[in-house]
């Protein structure tokens, strides 16, 4: 789950999330800020979720969910 959304979200962009929780093929992903929350979720989701997909070896991922998190 970590190597996948590291390989997916690049080095900057991990630097500003780190991912939460792995429930039912929907992984949760926390936000530092509410306007990355806002530009991940609502403008880069789809993105992501490809790049998730083929980073995930495992298969488990089916779903990005982002929520603002305490870092």
């Amino acid at each position: 789950m970590h190597d996948a959304w590291a390989k997916a979200a690049g080095e900057q962009l991990s630097s500003e999330t780190k991912p939460a929780t792995l429930r039912k093929g929907v992984l949760t992903v926390e936000v530092r800020s509410t306007a990355l929350l806002h530009e991940l979720s609502g403008f880069r989701q789809d993105e992501l979720l490809s790049r998730v997909l083929a980073a995930d070896e495992t298969g488990r991922i089916k779903e990005l969910r982002f929520r603002l998190g305490v870092f």
